[in-house]
């Protein structure tokens, strides 16, 4: 894995990830997710949002926008059972997320499997119908 991220490109031919980060309104959530970047051990952090395209993780020691990343997401699929997606990113950013709260690093999505994909785009959905009125 390269410290730095290559150029990106969109999930869908002709579209970046910046373009559909834009298009992807953000879910507030709270999971508990593993990131592992170049040189650095495994971490367990919190969630501040999750869209398709990205997730905000809290820590106050974020890695170096740029870095490449690991990034283990439990999607709930009942009360009691997750199923695990690994997803390659890279740190797109600091601050704070979606919520103002503690201090992070924005993830954005590059890669992975079409039917991973396909489980993290149905839980954000339905947690944004949750949210509608």
């Amino acid at each position: 894995m390269d410290a730095r991220a290559p150029p990106r490109a969109g999930p869908e031919k002709g579209t970046s990830m910046v373009q559909e980060r834009r298009l992807a309104p953000r879910a507030r959530v709270r999971l508990v997710v593993g990131i592992q970047g170049e040189d650095r051990a495994w971490m367990e952090r919190f969630t501040d949002d999750l869209s398709r395209g990205g997730t905000f993780i809290e820590t106050d020691t974020p890695l170096p926008v740029g870095t490449l990343v690991k990034v283990v997401l439990p999607i709930p699929l009942s009360d009691q059972v997750d199923r695990e997606v690994e997803i390659e990113g890279s740190v797109a950013r600091h601050g704070t997320g979606s919520s103002g709260g503690p201090p992070g690093m924005g993830i954005e999505f590059i890669a992975f499997p079409a039917e991973d994909r396909k489980a993290v785009v149905a839980y954000v959905d339905s947690l944004l119908k949750k949210k509608k009125p």
